[in-house]
């Protein structure tokens, strides 16, 4: 056990007493077996030596006083800054008391504290220029994996996320229940890849992959777990030493190209065994009209009836087809916003540029959701063959953009219209130089228009293009605020054991979060504004993944609160209760250990504002406030300012949720180094760390 210098000088003070008390008995000892004319001399001796000994002993206290204040506290308190730069590298704080007796011993270490960040600082920009290539080539990594049309996961063999890209939040359609070190099958279906990982790893033992055509990858078929999406792609074992270690699964969301390949096998099986029947009553009809001349004109007109009727069911049957189809073959085809000016000038340079045909673009700009490539090749083709047809050579395309949800395209001309017959021929004809001989009927029928010939006035005719607008808000099911370049990978989680128990602080899991509330008592009906929070994995934060939700309080938020977090009763009228945020964010902190500042008032809160349906936070709890104290005990100064200050943090959005959640999560991994030194190194440690100085509190209030 480690005794700190006011003990141990303590500890001698009383020894020294002791040694005192115990020549005193002593004397009074041989006092008591002398005679009586002895006696006498002895007392006097006896009280002689008494009041040395209390001499001695006031000598010896103010000694220590004297030593303690002048020595020791200042001694104390320059070892607690020594240890602060040691483990935070912040020389902030050495100023001490000036009335001590240690000379230019603080003013010293302060020196070199400072010198130290100075090498420090040199040898990080050494560092830095040494490593340069390798952070362009990491840069260039995360640009590659953010930017992937596919969705791409990389797991250990515990199916722990170590790596994903932007692009598989947006397939996988999650928010809190996604990250690093969370489970992959917490979000989608785990039959189809623990099927694929035993076909490869068989592949693998086996020998099979060095000739195998695909190697060790195997392509895969698995639903979400949310909204039972689709997702297909590919499964590939990545191996250490011929061991498999961690797997990648690429994939992309194929719901809607499954849905229509099931709406095409419907239309076909429409337009083939569904017009059977009534192609059978025409035939029959028909040829009963056929075979009998001389039929009555009754019985005649009956059949004649039939076969009208049928007719104008299949004429019908057979539009409503053409719209399903229509319907079913735009669905997969790639289509973007695209600004009219942009695509209409394309036209026009190619057309002077090949054709030497004149063409204006007139109307208002407007954006419209297509595919430029074959819009622009539609226009083109249009185009020259009106100019064949007609020789004409003068044209303007106008965009007319009065619809509320569509936007016309004109292609306007001085002279006769198109016959609506020709149009239609035009319509069937492949375009040159199309990709798969695609004809324009089939590019209209993509973006789910037609085209219409009309007179225009004035001696004028034009061909109008009806194209949908352009789409203004995004997916419902993509959150709008995933960062561009979140911190997607943690190599580190590959070897990291699942668990809490013996599980180094460093290597667990945290949300660290933050409330706003109405004001402090929630136990008198203050209620959460705000919630934020930001998950720390294997000692690092991950800005990347956070949760920050303002919160409908139900009630008006006081003025006083307003000034301390500046959320008002507008910022929140038209946000969801705590009923449906609380269990999002359930979803995010899942088994994470939960870290607050003044946890205890922060957790209150959770379980008042819990129903009785709710979700349960049982997850183990950290408070930073009380660790702070375990560490610093000779300070009360423990306020996230307090210790931001201590350590030279500087705090972006304080008194805000998500600006205090991450400052408390830089001070939790500062926090931690100073631990480690103290012998605190697991969950279990921390937290008896923590009822160590929450009892020494309430027996501090009983006194």
């Amino acid at each position: 056990m480690r005794l700190k210098p006011r003990a141990l000088m303590l500890h001698g003070f009383l020894f020294l007493a002791s040694c005192a008390a115990g020549m005193l008995l002593h004397i009074a000892w041989i006092v008591d077996q002398r005679p009586d004319d002895v006696r006498a001399n002895l007392e006097i001796v006896t009280n002689a030596a008494l009041w040395s000994v209390v001499l001695l002993a006031v000598v010896l206290a103010g000694t220590f006083l004297i030593v303690e204040k002048f020595f020791l506290k200042p001694y104390y308190e320059l070892g607690r800054h020594v240890e602060n730069f040691v483990l935070s590298g912040s020389a902030n704080g050495f100023e001490i008391d000036r009335k001590n007796a240690l000379g230019n011993l603080p003013v010293g270490i302060q020196a070199l504290a400072r010198a130290q960040i100075d090498a420090d600082h040199a040898r990080e920009m050494a560092v830095e220029k040494a490593t340069r290539t390798l952070a362009e080539q990491k840069t260039h990594l995360e640009a590659i994996l953010a930017d992937l049309h596919e969705g791409v996961v990389i797991c250990n063999l515990n199916h722990q996320i170590v790596l994903y890209n932007k692009r598989a939040l947006e397939l996988l359609h999650v928010v809190g229940e996604f990250g690093l070190g969370r489970s992959l099958f917490s979000v989608m279906d785990e039959r189809p890849f623990l099927h694929a990982l035993e076909r490869l790893t068989n592949r693998l033992n086996e020998g099979r992959h060095e000739t195998h055509k695909h190697r060790l990858s195997t392509q895969f078929i698995a639903s979400t777990t949310r909204d039972h999406s689709t997702l297909e792609g590919r499964v590939g074992l990545i191996t250490e030493d011929g061991r498999p270690t961690a797997y990648i699964a690429t994939f992309e969301d194929n719901t809607k190209e499954i849905a229509a390949l099931a709406k095409r096998d419907g239309l076909l099986r429409d337009s083939t065994e569904g017009l059977r029947q009534p192609v059978a009553k025409i035939r029959v009809a028909a040829e009963a009209l056929a075979m009998n001349g001389d039929m009555p004109e009754t019985s005649r007109q009956a059949f004649i009836q039939i076969i009208e009727t049928e007719v104008g069911d299949l004429s019908e049957t057979l539009d409503g087809l053409a719209k399903e189809y229509r319907n079913v073959i735009a669905g997969p085809w790639p289509l973007a916003n695209v600004h009219s000016a942009n695509l209409l000038h394309c036209v026009v340079r190619r057309l002077r540029r090949e054709k030497n045909i004149d063409c204006a673009v007139t109307g208002v700009p407007d954006c419209l959701h297509g595919d430029s490539y074959t819009l622009v090749e539609l226009l083109y083709y249009l185009i020259h063959r009106v100019h064949e047809a007609l020789d004409i050579s003068d044209f303007h395309m106008e965009c007319d953009a009065s619809a509320s949800r569509r936007v016309n395209i004109d292609i306007v001309w001085t002279g006769p219209a198109i016959q609506a017959s020709d149009l239609e021929g035009w319509l069937g004809n492949p375009l040159p130089n199309m990709v798969g001989g695609m004809t324009a009927r089939e590019i209209l029928d993509r973006h789910k228009t037609n085209i219409w010939s009309r007179s225009h006035g004035e001696g004028r005719a034009r061909l109008r293009i009806p194209l949908p607008r352009a789409e203004e808000a995004p997916d419902a099911n993509i959150r709008e605020d995933i960062p561009s370049r979140p911190e997607f990978y943690d190599f580190g989680i590959l070897r990291t054991p699942v668990g809490f128990a013996d599980t180094p602080l460093k290597k667990l899991g945290f949300v660290v979060f933050d409330l706003e509330t109405t004001g402090l008592r929630p136990s008198e009906g203050d209620k959460i504004v705000s919630i934020a929070g930001v998950r720390v994995v294997n000692g690092r934060i991950l800005t990347g993944e956070v949760f920050s939700e303002l919160v409908n309080p139900g009630k008006t938020i006081p003025k006083e609160s307003t000034r301390f977090h500046g959320i008002t009763d507008d910022m929140v009228h038209d946000k969801p209760s705590i009923e449906k945020v609380l269990p999002r964010f359930h979803d995010y902190v899942q088994d994470a250990v939960l870290v607050a500042h003044n946890a205890a008032f922060d957790m209150k809160f959770l379980k008042l504002s819990r129903t009785s349906r709710g979700p349960n936070f049982d997850n183990p709890v950290i408070c930073t406030m009380l660790l702070s104290k375990f560490l610093h005990g000779h300070t009360e100064a423990h306020s996230i300012d307090d210790l931001c200050d201590r350590f030279g943090l500087t705090v972006d959005g304080r008194h805000t949720a998500l600006g205090d959640a991450l400052a408390t999560a830089r001070i939790l991994l500062l926090l931690i180094d100073f631990l480690e030194a103290e012998g605190v190194t697991t969950l279990d440690q921390a937290v008896e760390a923590e009822n160590q100085v929450a009892e020494l509190k309430v027996l501090e209030r009983r006194f």
